[in-house]
């Protein structure tokens, strides 16, 4: 194809829909700006004709990197008779063949095309998943069409990877001036898996429909705040302290049965290397005990604990206490 000589000032920059030809994310040109003043532009961008202006198809930082240098002029190869939908399967099919997309550059792939195909999902499942990799299902879909709605920080942190998908979407339900917040004290503050978040975003709500609360409310409760802005921990303790917190403001009377029955089989786990676990939510009255034994001495060394704590009347206790004490269930 020709390459032309294109005005920069009459491509299409920072006007709306300017980018409805990009998946790349994030646009900043980094290092590429002064790659461009070292060396020159080495490759021609793509352009399409919209309304008698040129869009960016391919070459985004290569353009706002040649803007920043205050050239005038770039070369590009000019797409003047593709349909709009021509115009994104190249766009895409070049950016994908590039490198793997992350996960920003995924939600506005899928965005792009429910635009052009007026929200049929089917399509999307059938064509756009495969290509991105992504389960073609609607949960799927909806999940990377709410992430293209989120304030920009939570963007960035989704597409270098700092927060997972599955993290996000946790937030669906959320009021939107709520999320941020939400995703600012319970996700980068802590570093929660997406098991954990799961965990804290239930108990979470829990408690602020039983308070006739909002979320900000919760958060600004004085136990909660001084846990999360504890600098004297690290992330991950501070994970396992709000996890606890939450657990036991949603669970108050299972949670005081749990901190007596690791009391009273802390001592045993102790002595004898083995692991003891009561039943889910106290429901039932028997234990599940596991060990982990290579040689005879750790057998004998089990054995002699269990004898011991048979003697002293541990088993006892912990057995009436799951017959009595668990009186509240995990929803």
């Amino acid at each position: 194809m020709r390459i032309e000589n294109i005005a920069i000032n009459d491509i299409a920059i920072d006007t709306p829909g300017w980018d409805q030809f990009i998946f790349t994310y994030p646009l900043e040109p980094g290092k590429l700006t002064a790659a461009i003043q070292t060396v020159g532009l080495q490759q021609p961008v793509t352009l399409a004709v919209v309304e008698n202006r040129f869009y960016i198809v391919l070459g985004v930082k290569r353009v706002l990197a040649c803007r920043e240098l205050r050239r005038s002029e770039i070369p590009a190869i000019i797409r003047r008779t593709d349909s709009a939908e021509a115009v994104l399967w190249l766009s895409l099919h070049e950016k994908i063949s590039a490198a793997p997309l992350n996960v920003m550059e995924k939600s506005r792939a899928l965005m792009r095309f429910k635009e052009l195909w007026e929200n049929d999902f089917t399509a999307l499942r059938e064509k756009i998943c495969p290509l991105l990799e992504l389960p073609p299902t609607i949960d799927s879909i909806e999940i990377y069409l709410f992430l293209a709605r989120l304030p920009e920080w939570l963007q960035m942190k989704l597409a270098t990877g700092e927060l997972a998908p599955a993290h996000v979407a946790l937030l669906s339900s959320f009021r939107h001036d709520e999320i941020e917040s939400m995703a600012q004290e319970l996700f980068v503050r802590c570093q929660p898996s997406v098991q954990e978040a799961r965990e804290m975003i239930e108990n979470f709500s829990s408690v602020c429909a039983r308070e006739e609360c909002r979320p900000g409310e919760l958060l600004a409760f004085d136990k909660l705040n001084a846990l999360l802005n504890d600098s004297a921990i690290s992330a991950r303790e501070r994970t396992a302290k709000v996890r606890e917190w939450l657990h036991t403001q949603r669970f108050p009377l299972l949670s005081k049965t749990e901190k007596t029955f690791r009391s009273l089989v802390a001592p045993v786990e102790k002595k004898s290397g083995i692991s003891i676990h009561p039943p889910r939510g106290f429901e039932g009255d028997t234990c599940q005990v596991s060990m982990k034994l290579s040689n005879e001495a750790e057998v004998e060394k089990a054995a002699t604990a269990l004898k011991l704590s048979l003697a002293d009347n541990t088993w006892k206790k912990v057995f009436k206490l799951l017959r009595d004490g668990g009186t509240e269930s995990v929803e």
